[in-house]
Formats: C-alpha cells, structure tokens, sequence
C-alpha cells in the first residue's frame, strides 16, 4: 500500500537504459508489465504530485528530462483488469493476485473520498 500511501515519493523507472545484457527481451518496457502498471496506477490514487511543505515532487519518471511524471485518472479496479489483461507478468499466476492487491489498495485509498479535486 505504500505506493498509494499521499506522502511517499515515487519514482518510475519508465525508461530502459540504454545498454542492457545479451538477451534481453526488449519488448518487456514499463507499460507492457504487470507489475510496473500496479505500481503506476497505485501511486495515482492518492498523490497530489507535490509535497506542498518541502516542494518537491511526489512521483518522479526518470524518463522525463525534468522528472515530471503525467497525471492521470485514477484507474478503476474495472479498467486495471482491463489494463493487466494486455500485461504480462514473470509468472502467469500474478495477474489475478495483482488485480486482487490493487482493489484492495484502491478500496482503501478511494472508498471514502467524495470529490476528486
């Protein structure tokens, strides 16, 4: 839960780097992988994507020249099993764990919010 969790800075590693061992499959990116989109879509749930007292930002994709990371909506349990049927996962079997965890995460982050601001 501490992806979701409002005061936790999250960086994304979005981006390969430029030398990678013999290999590897460079199909597997950021956006293609289970776990890395739970990631993602956890960190947007809660964060106001800057700590207002320190002034830093709260997600950072290392991809971007300035760190900034887009903001997007917050992903519906519905839409995640949407987005983690294109994924794939190391082992087959952590798809429905991971849809799973991230209703749970949801759940707990959006259940009482009356407004998105």
């Amino acid at each position: 839960l501490w992806y979701a969790h409002s005061a936790i800075t999250v960086v994304l590693l979005t981006q390969l780097p430029d030398e990678l061992p013999a290999g590897f499959d460079q199909s597997r990116t950021y956006d293609t992988r289970g776990w890395t989109t739970f990631e993602r879509c956890s960190a947007e749930l809660a964060k106001s994507y800057q700590l207002q007292v320190a002034k830093w930002k709260l997600v950072i994709d290392v991809a971007d020249e300035g760190g900034c990371s887009q903001r997007r909506l917050p992903t519906t349990p519905a839409r995640m099993a949407q987005l983690l049927a294109g994924c794939r996962f190391t082992n087959g079997a952590d798809s429905a764990a991971v849809l799973a965890l991230y209703e749970k995460t949801a759940n707990a982050v959006l259940g009482t919010v009356e407004k998105l601001n």
